[in-house]
This record gives structure tokens, sequence and C-alpha cells, in this order.
């Protein structure tokens, strides 16, 4: 994001569209987003630009798709995705790619030892399960 989203009815001083923000990007294109609660906290969801010929009524009629779907217990098919890659228990995780690096980088240089195991206490010290 480039900047600070806002919020649409304070910033034009209405109550007509709760829940929607939007982000002025420097090349004069508005990006619309809604604000929804996800598992316990509130995220921001990218719902589309002005470019692409989505405005403020198109934005809003999508929150309130998403919120009746989510009080009925449904997710919309493009967030229920994102939602199942996540928790996809076949996919590679970054720890698993890290090790496997360290192992290669210990097989190919033994010497060097001292050193990789340095590098894997400052990956599991600075970036591990972050």
């Amino acid at each position: 994001m480039a900047g600070k989203l806002k919020n649409y009815n304070s910033s034009f001083g209405v109550n007509k569209y709760p829940g929607i923000f939007f982000n002025n990007l420097a090349s004069g294109d508005v990006v619309f987003y809604m604000r929804v609660t996800l598992e316990v906290k509130k995220v921001n969801i990218k719902i589309g630009s002005k470019s692409e010929g989505v405005n403020i009524t198109y934005a809003y009629n999508k929150k309130k798709e998403f919120d009746a779907k989510q009080r009925n217990g449904e997710l919309p098919d493009s967030i229920s995705k994102k939602i199942a890659a996540k928790n996809n228990k076949n996919s590679l995780k970054f720890d698993e790619i890290a090790d496997a690096f360290f192992n290669f980088k210990l097989e190919k240089e033994p010497d060097n030892a001292i050193n990789i195991k340095e590098q894997r206490r400052d990956y599991e010290i600075y970036h591990k399960d972050k």
C-alpha cells in the first residue's frame, strides 16, 4: 500500500458506506478495501481499483455480500481458497526449506560446520515462527 487507508464516510462526511476504506495512489488511481473480521482479527481486503472499474457502490455491495455469507457460516470463494492454501498440510513451509538448506550446506562444506551452525542459530533466533 502506498499510503494510509482512509475511511470513506469520515472523508466525505457521509454515513452511507460503513466498512469501506480507500487509498489514493500517486498515479491518481483509487483502491477500495473492506474491513472485515476473519478468525478474530480485523483485516483489510482489497476489492479493486477505479481503473479496474470498481466504484464505491460496487465495493459496498461486495462488503454486504461478504457479511451476509459470513453470517450464514460461509466465506466467499476467494477468501476460502486463501485460507485453505494457508492451512494445507502438504504445502512446503519456509522452516522446512531452511532446514534442508542448512543440511545441504553441512554436507557440502563439513569443514565450515561452526559457521553454518551459527547461521542456523541466527535463523532460529530472528526468523523462525514469524
